[in-house]
């Protein structure tokens, strides 16, 4: 008994490690989306985010049009939707998308 109770333990203390560190992430995302940039200072992809919510809507509304989407970007641009930072696979869920890389 006194086994399955440290499993048990074990179990929720892992999963509260892994939920904080989920909100961490999120949280270290979310400055990012919210920090402020000199306009002259800007000088790599990594300083831009680009809010694909107008994007989603529109490919949401046309998804039985689309086959799959297929596509290239640098992995430092930040992409979101709706003040989140998500990977397009996230943003376009209902949709076959394929990254392609070089």
């Amino acid at each position: 008994m006194d086994g399955l109770f440290v499993l048990a333990f074990l179990f929720m203390f892992i999963s509260s490690i892994a939920t904080v560190l989920k909100e961490a992430n999120k949280k270290k995302q979310n400055e990012l989306l919210n920090k402020k940039v000199d306009d002259e200072a800007i000088r790599s992809p990594k300083d831009y985010n680009v809010d694909l919510s107008e994007l989603s809507c529109c490919i949401e509304k046309n998804k039985e049009k689309i086959e799959s989407i297929e596509y290239i970007i640098d992995d430092e641009l930040v992409l979101s939707e709706n003040k989140q930072v998500k990977t397009l696979e996230e943003i376009m869920k209902d949709i076959k998308v394929r990254k392609i890389n070089l």
